[in-house]
Order: structure tokens, then sequence, then C-alpha cells
């Protein structure tokens, strides 16, 4: 009953901390917008600048793009303290729930630093927005962090839609 007691006492200081939690790529602050190639994975970070214990969402939004996936699990790194957690928030699919949490005594603790990491991999052109949402997600509060990635054909496959329609001019 005790142990019931702090679970509930230390997810109740989850809920109400504002820890300063961000995305990030390759380890560096992400930027509003980026464009890459179709097929191509990027690795997303939620970051935190403090030692705090929070709670959240990580989402993927298709708005001109139904190709985009999250690939693999999402890595729990040590800096989200030893009692954190990350699951698929059921009934949807593209969003990941998230807890950077350790119980008083644990170890580790939660660390500033990279917390989450997971993979996002690109199936098809359009845009795709990626929102970190603080525990007020259900209630559509301002988003923590947004990234929108433009996703473009790869070169090739430009080059040879061009070649064919060459082709296909020349031969009218």
């Amino acid at each position: 009953m005790k142990k019931l007691l702090v679970v509930m006492m230390v997810l109740g200081l989850v809920g109400s901390a504002q820890a300063a939690i961000s995305l990030s790529l390759d380890g560096q602050d992400a930027p509003p917008e980026i464009t890459i190639t179709v097929s191509t994975t990027i690795i997303i970070d939620v970051t935190s600048d403090d030692a705090m214990s929070w709670g959240g969402y990580l989402e993927y939004i298709p708005r001109d793009s139904q190709g985009a996936e999250w690939v693999g699990q999402m890595t729990i790194k040590p800096a989200a303290g030893k009692d954190a957690t990350a699951r698929i928030y059921p009934g949807y699919a593209t969003t990941w729930q998230l807890s950077a949490a350790a119980l008083p005594g644990n170890t580790p603790p939660v660390s500033p630093g990279s917390q989450f990491e997971i993979g996002f991999h690109c199936l098809a052109p359009g845009d795709v927005t990626i929102t970190l949402w603080g525990d007020a997600w259900d209630t559509a509060g301002p988003p923590i962090d947004t990234l929108v990635i433009h996703q473009i054909p790869e070169p090739v496959t430009i080059g040879l839609l061009g070649l064919g329609g060459l082709f296909l001019r020349r031969r009218k």
C-alpha cells in the first residue's frame, strides 16, 4: 500500500511539473522545419534541460502525406530516470505517451539531457508534423515543441520521372 501511495504521489508530481522539454535531431535543437527525401529515417530525441519528472505525448500528424511511420521501439535513456515509461497511447498508433520519473531513492534519477529516442521513417512525399505535447494533450493545450518535416522524392526518382515525361512528349 505504501508503494502504491508513493507511485501515485510521483505521478501527481509528473503531471504538475513543467520541465523544459524539447525535440532534438542528432543532439542539436530541432529547427521548426526540415526537408528530407522519401525513404530517409531520422532519429528524434526528447530532451530535458532539468532534472524534473514530467509527462507528455509525442505525436506525428500526416498533413499532405500518408507515408510516415515510427521505426522500432522508443528507447528510454538513463537520463529519463529508473521509473520512466514509454508506450503507444491506446487507440492512437501515431502517438507515444512518455513519462520521465524516478521514485525517491531510485537510481538513476531523472537528469538533464536526451531522455527518449525513436526513429522516424518517411515513406511518401508530403508534409508531416511531429508535436511534443505536455500532460494536457487530452485537453488540446498548446504544444511544447513542433517539427514540420517536408518529405520530397529522391533526386533519382525525380530524374526518372522527368526522363519518362520527355520520352512521352517525344512520342507524340
